[in-house]
């Protein structure tokens, strides 16, 4: 026999659901209302300062104006002592050389977006091309200001925004380095026209990082250059030998070479795989890029110093940088197990580079690293009594 049930009984379990829910609900609030009247109790008892919206959004301009100030100030840095660097190696860069101004631009609509309002303020960004910093003894700076709108090259109507930054680079790259670039600009409301001699250099960017790390890098093409290990260079010097260093990564093909190592490593670590039916692919790409890793840095350090030299820095005390490396990192005082080589034999073949340099110097010999080949045939000569 089958049981209706009422169709009272079900109405009556909802409202008694519904009254228990509000029941919860009335509690739950009641105890909210409790947790925030005693937080209450542990509220700032003194008087603080009103500060307005209006006054902060003043001062949070204010500070970002400082940011962007410090910031570009360790960039002109970088980049004026990045200019001799680049511009008397040009030699040992090979095909890796470009005309070079020494400016640098940037638009309305191209400016970083955290940036771009103080960008505004403090450099009257158009949206044609603006001149933002000039490196010290370039050839742009004996001619251009900061603050400058450039609306033409050589003749022709610059686009706003990143066309217009773009057709400026292909400009340049295009050009005989011996042919000025010509170049209408807005000063201060007036029209008028310069020409920017132009320079051979090597085609490595510097790239500021606004990044703590002791750390620089180059990526095969530019080179990038930590806040941290600016601040780490006690003066000027020492950073052209961090960047010289990085130079010589660039201009001696280590990246590339690595590349081509990990590639190999991969085949192999690939073929092994097909083998033992154990996916070791990514350890042989690992272990081919640190092929000749040591060996590497320590060619950079080498040719670095060179480069260094040739810029007109003094190299003297060179080695002391990675004695202060050493004491400020103690884990990398070590004989053998990095990727790179001991503060200790760094200081020590840095120290022996110095010699070798100022002997060339004192000759009034060219500054030229001496490659392998050429050593061994020296030693050769020089075992068998041909060479005093």
């Amino acid at each position: 026999m089958s049981v209706l049930r009422s169709p009272g009984f079900d109405i009556r379990v909802m409202k008694e659901g519904e009254k228990r829910v509000r029941n919860n609900r009335a509690r739950g609030l009641l105890c909210l209302i409790g947790v925030i009247t005693a937080l209450a109790g542990c509220a700032p008892a003194t008087m603080t300062p009103n500060i307005t919206d209006e006054a902060a959004l003043k001062e949070m301009h204010y500070q970002q104006e400082i940011a962007l100030k410090e910031m570009e100030n360790r960039n002109q840095r970088l980049q004026d002592v990045a200019r001799p660097l680049l511009t008397a190696n040009v030699d040992l860069c090979g095909q890796a050389v470009a005309p070079y101004t020494g400016m640098f631009l940037q638009t309305e609509a191209t400016a970083p977006k955290d940036f771009k309002a103080a960008m505004g303020r403090v450099y009257g960004l158009d949206k044609y091309p603006t001149v933002i910093m000039l490196t010290k003894g370039s050839p742009a700076a004996k001619v251009l200001q900061v603050g400058d709108v450039i609306t033409q090259v050589n003749g022709k109507s610059l686009k706003t925004g990143k066309a217009g930054l773009q057709a400026i680079k292909d400009t340049e790259e295009a050009m005989d380095a011996a042919a000025p670039l010509n170049l209408s600009i807005r000063r201060k409301g007036t029209e008028q026209t310069v020409a920017v001699k132009m320079v051979m250099a090597c085609d490595d960017p510097m790239i500021y990082e606004n990044d703590d790390q002791v750390n620089a890098y180059a990526d095969g093409t530019a080179i990038h250059i930590n806040k941290g290990i600016m601040n780490f260079a006690k003066n000027d010097t020492e950073l052209a030998i961090v960047i010289g260093h990085e130079l010589a990564h660039n201009t001696r093909g280590h990246m590339e070479a690595r590349q081509g190592n990990a590639l190999i490593g991969t085949l192999l670590g690939a073929a092994v795989t097909v083998a033992t039916g154990v996916d070791v692919t990514r350890l042989g790409s690992d272990i081919g890029a640190g092929a000749h890793a040591q060996g590497f840095e320590s060619e950079a350090d080498y040719v670095g110093l060179y480069l260094t030299a040739r810029a007109g820095y003094p190299i003297d005390e060179a080695p002391l940088l990675w004695r202060r490396m050493g004491a400020d990192n103690p884990e990398s005082i070590h004989l053998e197990g990095s990727d790179h080589p001991s503060t200790a034999k760094r200081y020590l073949a840095l120290d022996a580079t110095v010699k070798e340099i100022k002997a060339k110097q004192a000759k009034g010999q060219p500054l030229v690293p001496e490659e392998k080949k050429q050593r061994d045939f020296e030693g050769e000569q020089k075992e068998a009594g041909l060479n005093n």
